[in-house]
């Protein structure tokens, strides 16, 4: 073994051991989880994560350590509701698996935060859920289930729970996909702060990946249009197709990505591809496959423009890019 690869394996150690320390700190005080859990649905959930930690990682922990996890263990059993424990779904992916922190941050949205993770060795990207009542601070511990917690209102406690029960959604819509033009979900974490592991596409976004390779704009766009098009057989509207919700993986393909949480009959779309039937206040209750077509029109659009303007220009060159994006909102409305 070289000392490289020794020097790696004492680094993942000692993260592994940070997340370990932070997580027993937050689980033992269950007076507070009691409060932040509180359904007996998530209650049940977290035993069920717990009883799971404990039998296969127990002896990982110190003694102390363990002792407290057996004590929430016992102490939250006994304030449920319910003699029967939840189950962990099929796409359960526990927190200890995965190997990241604030150092792999690739982005945030309206949603969360991206970051690259390893799990069992392979390069993944981890989207991790914004809720306000959790303190998402990414410190070592993945789920930060008994930090100081905000002044909470029936608004961000109804907004959080909105955010879980897309989450969930999408895990449910994306975990049963497989499709070599649909970036694959490897699983998820919905105790504590929710959080999945998805397949990491290491060229990029199409937009950027257009800039360096724009002779394969049509290659690449028929390759999403596939992922679309199985997306579509599967009864799923994505409803925000943009460019950069089009990536290429490893394996030098097209695929669509972050499908699920805009398929809860929700409009998130920038509005130059959404669809004009979709744009105004009902514009949800109109999402189809309809108004993705028209999305990924737009995509053409939006990459044509991107190539347009990085290669040289011939005089005799018509901007085409320009010209079909007038043509194709113009039309679409004369014909919805």
């Amino acid at each position: 073994m070289t000392a490289s690869v020794r020097l790696i394996k004492l680094k993942r150690g000692e993260l592994r051991q940070t997340q370990q320390d932070a997580f027993v700190s937050e689980v033992s005080q269950t007076l507070v989880l009691l409060e932040e859990l509180d359904t007996d649905e998530a209650r049940n959930a977290f035993v069920a994560f717990l009883e799971k930690e404990i039998d296969s990682h127990g002896s990982s922990y110190k003694p102390e350590q363990l002792n407290l996890l057996q004590k929430a263990y016992t102490d939250l059993n006994a304030h449920l509701k319910s003699d029967a424990v939840a189950t962990m779904p099929k796409w359960f992916l526990p927190w200890y698996e995965l190997e990241f922190d604030g150092a792999n941050y690739l982005a945030e949205g309206g949603f969360g935060e991206v970051y690259r993770a390893k799990w069992l060795e392979s390069e993944v990207v981890v989207k991790q859920v914004k809720l306000s009542n959790l303190n998402n601070s990414n410190s070592g511990a993945f789920h930060s289930l008994s930090a100081s917690l905000p002044l909470e209102t029936h608004s961000t406690k109804q907004n959080d729970k909105d955010k879980r029960k897309m989450f969930e959604h999408e895990v449910d819509v994306w975990f049963g996909l497989s499709h070599p033009h649909v970036v694959r979900l490897f699983g998820a974490c919905h105790v504590g702060t929710p959080l999945f592991a998805c397949e990491y596409a290491s060229n990029g976004s199409l937009d950027k990946y257009l800039r360096e390779h724009p002779k394969e704009i049509w290659q690449k766009l028929y390759e999403a249009a596939l992922g679309v098009q199985y997306l579509h057989s599967r009864d799923i509207i994505h409803s925000d197709l943009k460019c950069n919700n089009i990536v290429v993986g490893g394996d030098n393909k097209a695929k669509i990505t972050d499908f699920g949480l805009s398929s809860a009959n929700v409009v998130t779309g920038a509005w130059h591809w959404v669809a004009p039937e979709c744009s105004g206040k009902e514009g949800s209750s109109k999402l189809s496959t309809a108004s993705d077509i028209y999305a990924f029109g737009m995509c053409i659009v939006e990459a044509l423009r991107i190539v347009e303007i990085i290669t040289p220009k011939s005089p005799r060159k018509i901007r085409v890019a320009y010209f079909l994006g007038e043509t194709l909102t113009t039309l679409w409305l004369n014909i919805t």
